[in-house]
């Protein structure tokens, strides 16, 4: 008889962890979905300011105007794709100059030096929206940042021609 009872004990006592770790799988398979939810917060970006929008826009057409429709058009240099090829090239050196002003690793005097390289004609409005990227980038966290530089790398690296 005590055979038994020891049997039933033992099975009871299994039950019991049984239940145990049961209880313990649910408590961690809840860990790891809250540790998942923290880890891709759903929390949505701030839309992209529309300063900045139309900036990069007006960057877009200056440059491509510049480049593009500067030769004359009956001219055998506004036929090739040299011009194409030109301006595609800017607009990823504006990527890049955009990327390095997100990381904080240039100077004034760099940018200044890379300006240069950029028709007469579009200076002024990329400094502007240098300047602009610039102060947005040093004022706000890198988290905010992120759309940003989405944004600048789909217009002129991934999307260079697309004028909208």
């Amino acid at each position: 008889m005590s055979y038994i009872r020891s049997i039933q004990e033992e099975e009871e006592e299994y039950k019991e962890e049984e239940k145990e770790e049961e209880k313990e799988k649910e408590y961690n398979e809840e860990e790891e979905e809250k540790e998942e939810d923290d880890m891709y917060n759903d929390a949505p970006f701030e839309p992209i300011s529309p300063d900045c929008k139309k900036l990069v826009l007006e960057v877009k057409r200056t440059l491509y105007n510049s480049i593009i429709f500067g030769p004359d058009l009956q001219s055998e240099e506004a036929q090739s794709n040299k011009l194409l090829l030109k301006y595609l090239k800017k607009m990823m050196k504006l990527y890049e100059i955009c990327e390095i002003i997100e990381n904080d690793t240039v100077t004034e005097e760099e940018i200044q030096k890379q300006l240069m390289t950029f028709p007469m004609k579009t200076r002024n409005i990329i400094s502007q929206l240098i300047n602009w990227i610039t102060i947005f980038f040093r004022k706000n966290q890198y988290v905010d940042t992120i759309p940003y530089i989405d944004y600048l790398d789909i217009h002129f690296r991934k999307h260079p021609l697309l004028q909208k």
